[in-house]
């Protein structure tokens, strides 16, 4: 088994580099990855736009294997820019319902609350209590005049990860929709939109499905696609966008309407060879993998006396991402990166993120290393 893990590993040269614990940051890419966007670059050289019919319809096969990766059908995903624009897009169609109310943690990455503070929601947050975004309270906080329950499955700051069908249930006991960011989640655990019972969703490549800055992913359940007027609108939003007919706003009947014009194929292809990777790994196999790594490298840390805010005790809430804290963090973030040990400083602690191909050793090294700069335990206030 070590044997098959470090063949894995050896897809990733910058593993052998960095003693890399900041996948929740930026995945590490993998040859192959890198090479499925670089190939189509070299098909420009080679062809120029001449194979752009081929190229449409590859993408058709990629949104396909996206809707599947998420188990959802092609119609129901758009490629879009970032998580941000995506979050954007369900706030501003959102914004057309009569309720104002939105329930969201308070632990929850910018690129979540802010599209929906900038669009004028009453925004509700929950109050985490150390360091978790319990279920539990985004019930008490939702009631009647709530439109939509926003959350990130798994919280960016200290792991917490929450069972998304749970959530759901908070959202229609409320009449409520569900909008989920998957940024933390997504190539990390497994991921069944359908069986979440998700309204809309987003996430991006750059992290655990481990594909660079690629493309973000854009997911409105089919039946709510008409329930909202595009909020913008493209060339590409149309049913036939080659007949370049400049009087239609008739959107296409699916999630591509919010493709407002040319896709970045080496990004799309880069973030469909990733998905492929992922699974031929296994889903599975990289959740115990990620739960194991993630349980001892917790349990390291408080073995070396440091004061771990993640609650990775229940492997159910657990995630690859574990949040501790030291005096002087970000100066200790810095020094550790100097030394190739490469974490994030988060609200004045230090986030290591630990994905299926870290190993022992990564985590030996950064308990070492941190002895080494002279991190101290946080003092209690």
């Amino acid at each position: 088994m070590d044997t098959e893990w470090s063949k894995i590993r050896s897809e990733f040269p910058a593993l052998s580099r960095f003693c890399y614990l900041n996948t929740a940051g930026s995945g590490v890419v993998s040859q192959r990855v890198a090479a499925a966007g670089a190939r189509n670059f070299s098909d420009y050289t080679q062809f120029g736009g001449v194979p752009s019919p081929q190229w449409n319809e590859q993408i058709e096969k990629i949104r396909a294997n996206v809707g599947r990766f998420l188990g959802v059908t092609p119609e129901e995903i758009a490629f879009v820019p970032s998580t941000s624009w995506g979050m954007n897009l369900i706030a501003l169609m959102l914004k057309q319902s009569s309720k104002r109310k939105v329930v969201m943690s308070d632990l929850e990455f910018p690129s979540t609350s802010l599209p929906f503070l900038n669009a004028g929601f009453d925004v509700v947050f929950v109050e985490s209590k150390n360091g978790a975004a319990k279920v539990e309270k985004y019930a008490e906080a939702a009631d009647s005049a709530t439109l939509a329950v926003v959350a990130s499955v798994t919280q960016y700051l200290t792991g917490w990860r929450n069972d998304a069908k749970e959530l759901a249930k908070v959202a229609r006991k409320n009449e409520a929709y569900l909008v989920l960011n998957l940024n933390q989640v997504a190539g990390s655990f497994k991921v069944n939109l359908r069986e979440a019972d998700a309204d809309f969703a987003c996430f991006t490549g750059v992290k655990w499905l481990c594909a660079g800055e690629v493309m973000g992913v854009l997911y409105v359940r089919r039946q709510l696609l008409d329930a909202f007027t595009p909020p913008v609108f493209g060339w590409r939003s149309v049913q036939e966008p080659y007949d370049m007919d400049n009087r239609n706003i008739v959107p296409v009947d699916s999630c591509r309407r919010f493709e407002l014009g040319n896709i970045p194929l080496p990004c799309v292809f880069a973030l469909d060879e990733a998905i492929k990777f992922y699974e031929e790994v296994g889903a599975k196999r990289v959740e115990d993998r990620t739960l194991y790594l993630s349980k001892k490298l917790a349990e390291s840390l408080i073995e070396a006396g440091y004061s771990v805010v993640t609650p990775y005790e229940e492997a159910k809430h657990r995630s690859g991402i574990i949040y501790f804290e030291v005096e002087d963090a970000k100066e200790v973030v810095e020094r550790l990166g100097r030394m190739g040990v490469i974490v994030s400083y988060r609200r004045g602690g230090v986030r290591a993120s630990i994905h299926y191909y870290n190993n022992e050793e990564d985590i030996e090294r950064f308990i070492d290393s941190l002895r080494m700069v002279k991190a101290v335990p946080k003092r209690k206030k």
